[in-house]
């Protein structure tokens, strides 16, 4: 009823702007006209100019229509029922909350946003999904640990029984994964095929879901979250990772195993070894198991990530002002690809420093 309103005052604020127009014989259209005809149109009315009139609209139906039914908003407008607003306006059927569009963009800001102009963080799609299920299904580890903060029901199911731990466990993000069982989910609440997420997860979670997450945190399986990676477990190792490389980048990864920020690291690093292994080589290293490093490259950070080509140190601008190192997490597997490239293609010239694609000076805004 409000959309059939709509069209039909727009319609009738043209129809008098046209009147006026006429009887002063110059052409004019108020701002109260054109904003209702804006208004209708950003309702997701899908309208073109038509050829047979430059007064009025027309739908896209109406222009290939070999009848070339009556001209939409012209200047005797129809009277409109509620079923001729609707074909009209041609509105597509809602599936998601505008909490789930925010998420699905992985811009953090635009979800706080949502959030804070629809309030409730719980929010159902059509299939029953909750917008913590989604964040989990796409790894924006930022955007979940943000829909906890903000209350989100870890225990909500989806129409099939599943929880965001199986979303998470099911497209296999290792860092979300933590997220969660940090959170409190339940590794034993069975969908409704009776598959519990560890049921469904990808092999290399297979670690992190036998220690519930929690005792890896004490040193049982440090290595969990970055077996898949190349482990340097002496000093020895990785002067000879260095030094043996010639023709690609070595990217070696320094910090704690266990620690939530290197598994973020570490998910995105293993996610792209497979695609930059032409130009480069990733490696890992725990700190605190190979502490001979510490001192030289001022290893203080929960994750460091360093560059190094035929045995030399590459430095990068990355805007921050430390040139020397990466210390903080990606969660953005395309950058970090641009990185690597980047030190690759400025390495190869002999650079000692290159300029990174994207300045990260206000990284914490990303």
């Amino acid at each position: 009823m409000v959309l059939t309103s709509l069209v039909q005052a727009a319609a009738i604020t043209q129809a008098s702007d046209m009147d006026a127009a006429t009887s002063s014989n110059h052409a004019r259209v108020s701002k109260m006209s054109f904003m209702m005809i804006y208004l209708c149109l950003c309702l997701g009315s899908k309208f073109y100019v038509s050829k047979s009139s430059s007064t009025g609209l027309v739908t896209s139906s109406e222009m290939y229509d070999e009848t070339n039914l009556p001209i939409f908003l012209q200047a005797m407008p129809p009277q409109l029922t509620p079923e001729d607003a609707q074909r009209f306006l041609a509105l597509p059927e809602a599936k998601e909350h505008p909490l789930h569009a925010a998420i699905r963009s992985g811009s953090l800001y635009m979800t706080q946003l949502a959030q804070e102009t629809f309030a409730e963080v719980d929010v159902l799609s059509k299939e029953q999904r909750t917008p913590l299920m989604l964040a989990a299904e796409l790894g924006h580890a930022d955007i979940l640990a943000y829909l906890l903060d903000q209350g989100a029901d870890v225990f909500a199911e989806d129409a099939a029984g599943n929880t965001a731990l199986h979303a998470a466990c099911e497209a296999g993000h290792v860092y979300a994964t933590y997220i969660l069982l940090t959170a409190g989910a339940d590794l034993d609440l069975p969908n409704n095929k009776m598959q519990t997420p560890d049921d469904v997860a990808m092999p290399h979670l297979q670690d992190l879901l036998y220690t519930n997450g929690l005792k890896g945190l004490d040193g049982v399986d440090r290595r969990a979250m970055s077996y898949m990676l190349p482990h340097l477990c002496t000093g020895w190792a990785v002067d000879q990772a260095i030094m043996s490389e010639g023709e690609r980048v070595v990217v070696m990864r320094f910090g704690h195993d266990h620690d939530p920020v290197c598994m973020q690291m570490d998910e995105v690093l293993c996610g792209i070894a497979e695609d930059v292994k032409n130009f480069a080589v990733v490696y890992v290293v725990d700190i605190t198991e190979v502490p001979d490093f510490n001192t030289m490259y001022e290893l203080y950070d929960p994750c460091t990530v360093m560059f190094f080509y035929r045995n030399k140190h590459i430095m990068i601008d990355l805007g921050t002002g430390n040139n020397n190192k990466i210390n903080w997490a990606f969660n953005n597997k395309k950058e970090m690809i641009d990185i690597i490239e980047t030190v690759y293609r400025g390495a190869r010239k002999g650079r000692g420093l290159v300029i990174s694609p994207k300045d990260y000076s206000t990284k914490y805004r990303y």
